[in-house]
């Protein structure tokens, strides 16, 4: 087991691995948000206010916040890992809400609790994942082309 598991978490997941995991946050976030829906939690005008805020950016806006975030929290997992100490993930999650960086996953709760997907925002979550994805790579590209140099 401890072979298998040490194995796994260093190597890094193919396409197909990426696009599993987020279909799999996508029916998560879809299952709780729906589910939220139905308690006392009256969240859903709060979250249309949120969403609404998020649909009506660009996409070049929203994919340069999304690329932020991923930065973030590439740095608080790196941290986290080198260092072992779990508030450096709250620190970077906390930056990352209070600067109002978009995180695709988070915005999938948000678009089913305020019931509005639609095609655009379909297109403003992949354009949120592209940028959170491009931004957790930004900073180990920069390190290897440093270390060629």
């Amino acid at each position: 087991y401890r072979t298998l598991r040490r194995r796994t978490l260093q190597s890094r997941p193919g396409p197909a691995e990426m696009g599993v995991v987020w279909f799999g946050n996508l029916c998560g976030t879809f299952t709780t948000g729906t589910l939220v829906s139905f308690t006392r939690l009256k969240t859903a005008r709060a979250a249309a206010g949120i969403c609404a805020v998020k649909l009506e950016d660009s996409l070049s806006g929203i994919l340069i916040l999304a690329f932020f975030c991923g930065m973030l929290m590439y740095i608080a997992v790196d941290g986290y890992k080198s260092k072992g100490n779990p508030v450096i993930l709250f620190l970077g999650v906390s930056v990352f809400i209070l600067a109002g960086f978009e995180h695709c996953i988070a915005n999938m709760f948000y678009f089913t609790v305020a019931g509005v997907w639609s095609l655009k925002a379909l297109v403003y979550i992949l354009v949120m994942t592209l940028g959170n994805s491009a931004g957790g790579m930004f900073i180990p590209f920069i390190r290897k082309v440093g270390q060629r140099t």
